[in-house]
């Protein structure tokens, strides 16, 4: 299996907390009882996702973003996000991120793409921290859906919660496929 993309950026243009789930939700998602669920996928954030709580949904300036449900860790040391997008050829976080997305959505004449591709990324957050992601992307129909768990200040190891939530959030979206 193969899992791309991750990196999130909380730039957002639309955000909900969930406490304005009743009042509106951003373009592409509906307000339900169980969260906030994408009307293409039909995924939906749960309120609980491997441990994590659900906070907001956004649709921020990304054109391929359609759209991210943030889970904060039950302290600094860890949030997670759920992600829904285009697909755009060659365009991504890094170079083994349009790898993967390239082979779930054009896979090689006679074979199947994969369930889903997976990737462990260290990075440097704003703050000067140091993380690791781990993200799961898997194709539902036309668009493509990342599960993405951040450990801060790991020493590049991936905390149990982090996986807990990636390992949750696939299985979801396995659902929907």
């Amino acid at each position: 299996m193969k899992r791309t993309i991750i990196t999130a950026s909380m730039f957002a243009t639309v955000m909900l907390s969930s406490h304005a789930l009743a009042e509106t939700a951003p373009r592409g998602w509906v307000t339900t009882g169980d969260g906030p669920k994408h009307e293409v996928t039909g995924l939906v954030c749960p309120k609980e996702l491997g441990g994590f709580e659900y906070a907001t949904v956004a649709v921020d300036g990304d054109a391929a973003m359609l759209g991210r449900c943030h889970y904060p860790g039950n302290g600094p040391e860890s949030e997670a996000w759920l992600r829904v997008r285009e697909y755009h050829k060659g365009s991504g976080e890094s170079g083994k991120a349009v790898q993967i997305d390239e082979t779930l959505m054009n896979p090689k004449p006679g074979e199947d793409a994969p369930a889903a591709g997976w990737r462990v990324t260290p990075g440097t957050a704003s703050d000067g921290r140091n993380y690791s992601d781990m993200v799961i992307t898997s194709r539902v129909g036309d668009l493509l859906v990342d599960c993405i768990g951040r450990s801060y200040d790991s020493g590049g190891k991936t905390d149990e919660a982090v996986m807990e939530f990636v390992t949750e959030c696939s299985d979801l979206v396995d659902e929907a496929r």
